[in-house]
């Protein structure tokens, strides 16, 4: 528990493959993986949790993170970095790696599993990303918010990337 709030692990879902739909001008993508080693079906040790798109945890939530679980907000994702020291917003911090190890690692259970951009794994041992469920209040209907923190130290609960982008999904619920 942090906070007020239980998180869970990283969500992982069966099967491996990939679906594309067309829908209204917006590609839709999501991706189910074999088990938490696999990325595409590939070894991977470093990943910890599925990918999925933005528009799939929002169509399938529900499924991901079945009652009283739920996908995060971009204020839960606020709130956590808060609880644990932060500002909340995306800053550089004095001994911010040690932060980042301390908080997101150790202390939240993350994991520096990458994320999925442009049809390839991009820097799987530098990076975790976990989806919320919110709109990006700077985006114009294709950018969600994400939380992402680096090995390197920098952290951004707020931050944005393309619905398309696979991060993995932590649920969450109120204690």
């Amino acid at each position: 528990m942090i906070g007020n709030q239980i998180w869970s692990d990283a969500v992982q879902a069966s099967g491996c493959g990939c679906t594309q739909t067309f829908n209204g001008g917006d590609w839709q993508r999501w991706r189910w993986y074999r088990d938490s080693f696999n990325v595409d079906c590939l070894a991977n040790p470093n990943h910890k949790g599925d990918f999925f798109s933005w528009e799939a945890i929002n169509q399938f939530g529900d499924k991901l993170c079945p009652y009283p679980w739920r996908v995060p907000t971009a204020q839960d994702f606020i709130d956590l970095d808060i609880t644990m020291g932060g500002t909340g917003t995306r800053i550089e911090r004095e001994m911010a790696q040690q932060f980042v190890f301390d908080n997101y690692i150790n202390r939240w259970g993350g994991a520096f599993g990458g994320h999925y951009s442009s049809d390839s794994l991009r820097p799987p041992g530098n990076w975790g990303s976990y989806w919320s469920q919110s709109i990006h209040p700077y985006g114009i209907g294709g950018m969600g918010v994400a939380l992402f923190f680096s090995i390197g130290g920098w952290v951004a609960p707020d931050g944005s990337s393309a619905k398309n982008n696979g991060h993995m999904v932590r649920c969450v619920r109120d204690n």
